[in-house]
C-alpha cells in the first residue's frame, strides 16, 4: 500500500467513522417526550411514530454506508478497477470511447447495487409510515427517464471532459472548468422548463385567496413573480415543500400540492415569504458561486495528480487511460469534498436563519412562520433532536427548536 492508497483508505475509513458515530449520537438524543415547540401538533401516538421513523431511517443509512464502502474496499484491494480497464481496454475502441464506457460502467454499477436499497427505502420505509405514493410504474419509469438524461446530458459532458483532459498544455483544468461551469449555468435555465415537467406535472395555482395573498405579499416586497405553480408531489410522496425555479425576472414559485389544505393562508404566505428571503439576501447566486468555485478547485487540484503513477498503482492499474484517473483523483479528493460539504451546511443553515428571519420581519407574522415550521416538521416527521455532531456534518436546515428560538425576538415584538 502505497502513500495514496494509505491516504485514501484512511480518508474513506475516517469519514465513515465520524459518520457512524455522528448517527449513533443522534439515535442517543431521541426524545422521550414530545418537543414543546410542536405544541399540540403531536399526540403521543404521533410523536412514537416519529421517533420509530427517525430510528429506521438512521439505521437504513448506517446499512446502506457499511454496504457502500464495503463493495468499494473489496472491488479496489481485488484488483477490480485492474480488471475492469482491462475487460474494456480490450475491445479495441479507442481513448474516448473506451473512456467513457469505463465511465459509464462505474455510474450502472454504482447505481445497480444501489437499486434495491432505494427500493427498499421506498417501498418499505416510507410506505410503512404513510409517506410513500408511488407506484413501482412511476418508479421503475423515473429509472429510465434519470438514465436517459444521464446519457443525453453526461455523455457529452463526460467526453467533452476527457477530451480536454486529454490535451497537453498547463491549462487544461481551466478549460475544463470553463465548461462545466457554462452547462452548469445551462441546466441551471433549461431544467425547470424541459427536465422537471419529465418526471412531475405544474399547473397554476386555483385557490384564488392564496394566489391573491401570494401576489400580494411579492408585490409588497417588490419580488417579481411570474407564476405560481402547483407540482404534483403527491404522485410520489406525501411530504410537503415549496421551491422558486428560474432567473432574473422570470421567477416560478413552485408549491407541492401536499402542502395545500394543511396550511392557512399566512403560513402559506410566510412559507413562500421565505423562499423570497433566499433570494433577497442573495442565497442562490452565492451558492451557484460556491459550486462553481468547488468545480474549479477540484480541476485545479486534479492537474496537479492526474499523471501520477503513484495515484494509479494504488489501484493496481499500471497505465490507466484519462477516465480511470478522474475516478481515483475523485477518491483522493474525498476528504477535500467532505470538508467542504461541512462548510456548505453550515452556510445553508445560516442562510435558513435568514430566510426565517426575513419571513417573520416582511409579512409581520412571525407566528405564521414559526407555526408553518412546526407543521412542517411534524407532517413530515423530522428528526426533532439530532446531536450537534449530527448537524455539523449533515444538516442544511436548523432542528426545529433552534429556528423557532432564533425567531423568539420577532415572536415577542409581534
Amino acid at each position: 500500500m502505497n502513500v495514496f492508497a494509505f491516504v485514501i483508505f484512511f480518508a474513506l475509513l475516517t469519514e465513515f467513522a465520524v459518520q457512524l458515530l455522528a448517527s449513533y449520537l443522534s439515535l442517543r438524543s431521541l426524545l422521550r417526550t414530545p418537543a414543546p415547540a410542536l405544541g399540540k401538533l403531536l399526540d403521543e401516538d404521533r410523536f412514537r411514530q416519529l421517533q420509530r421513523y427517525v430510528g429506521a431511517r438512521t439505521r437504513f443509512s448506517i446499512a446502506s454506508d457499511v454496504f457502500s464502502l464495503s463493495v468499494l474496499l473489496l472491488f479496489w484491494f481485488n484488483g477490480g478497477f485492474r480488471w475492469l480497464n482491462n475487460w474494456i481496454g480490450s475491445w479495441g475502441l479507442g481513448p474516448l470511447w473506451t473512456g467513457l464506457l469505463l465511465l459509464g460502467a462505474i455510474a450502472l454499477g454504482r447505481a445497480f447495487l444501489a437499486l434495491p436499497f432505494t427500493a427498499y427505502f421506498t417501498f418499505g420505509i416510507e410506505s410503512k409510515f404513510g409517506f410513500n405514493k408511488t407506484t413501482p410504474q412511476t418508479f421503475f419509469a423515473d429509472l429510465v427517464k434519470g438514465a436517459l438524461l444521464a446519457v443525453v446530458i453526461g455523455g457529452p459532458l463526460a467526453a467533452a471532459i476527457l477530451t480536454l483532459l486529454s490535451q497537453p498544455g498547463r491549462y487544461f483544468w481551466l478549460y475544463a472548468w470553463i465548461f462545466a461551469t457554462v452547462l452548469l449555468v445551462l441546466l441551471q435555465i433549461v431544467a425547470p422548463r424541459i427536465i422537471m415537467p419529465l418526471f412531475n406535472k405544474f399547473e397554476p395555482l386555483k385557490e384564488q385567496q392564496l394566489r391573491e395573498a401570494i401576489s400580494s405579499y411579492a408585490a409588497s416586497v417588490d419580488f417579481p413573480l411570474t407564476a405560481i405553480s402547483v407540482m404534483d408531489a403527491s404522485r410520489r410522496s406525501s411530504k410537503s415543500n415549496a421551491f422558486f425555479t428560474g432567473f432574473g425576472s422570470n421567477h416560478r414559485l413552485v408549491l407541492n400540492d401536499t402542502l395545500l389544505g394543511r396550511h392557512t393562508t399566512p403560513e402559506m404566505v410566510a412559507i413562500v415569504a421565505h423562499e423570497v428571503g433566499h433570494f433577497k439576501k442573495k442565497h442562490i447566486p452565492l451558492r451557484m458561486l460556491l459550486g462553481i468555485l468547488q468545480l474549479g478547485v477540484f480541476f485545479l487540484l486534479m492537474s496537479f495528480f492526474l499523471n501520477s503513477n503513484g495515484l494509479a498503482q494504488a489501484f493496481y492499474v499500471d497505465h490507466p487511460p484519462v477516465a480511470l484517473r478522474i475516478v481515483f483523483f475523485a477518491l483522493l479528493y474525498s476528504p477535500v469534498a467532505f470538508a467542504w460539504s461541512i462548510f456548505l451546511n453550515w452556510l445553508a443553515r445560516r442562510q435558513e436563519y435568514e430566510a426565517d428571519r426575513f419571513s417573520a420581519e416582511t409579512t409581520r407574522q412571525p407566528e405564521a412562520m414559526a407555526e408553518a415550521l412546526r407543521k412542517l416538521t411534524a407532517d413530515n416527521l423530522s428528526q426533532l433532536s439530532p446531536h450537534s455532531i449530527d448537524v455539523i456534518l449533515n444538516y442544511s436546515h436548523p432542528p426545529l427548536e433552534d429556528r423557532i428560538r432564533a425567531l423568539s425576538p420577532s415572536l415577542r415584538e409581534a
